[in-house]
């Protein structure tokens, strides 16, 4: 963690270091994500399992939400309704 930070701090707008932690094995996954799939009986199904977005803030449990501080003043996109 030490190096990494270390590293960054040469670093200057638009660059990129990279860490040694790949997110798999190989880049193959690349050529599906987020195309369509055919299916056997020729129709495409999309391969996307995003949650949807919504206009409204989404909390992953309902202790999330409890927790939500709706005056935080960093915090812009909680309405305080």
């Amino acid at each position: 963690m030490q190096t990494a930070l270390e590293q960054t701090s040469s670093l200057g707008p638009g660059d990129i270091f990279r860490l040694p932690f790949p997110f798999a094995d190989s880049d193959e996954w690349k050529n599906t994500v987020m195309r369509p799939i055919q299916k056997p009986d020729g129709t495409l199904e999309m391969n996307d399992f995003r949650t949807a977005r919504l206009d409204s803030p989404q909390y992953q449990s309902d202790a999330d939400q409890g927790a939500a501080d709706p005056k935080c003043p960093s915090c812009v996109f909680i309405s305080a309704d």
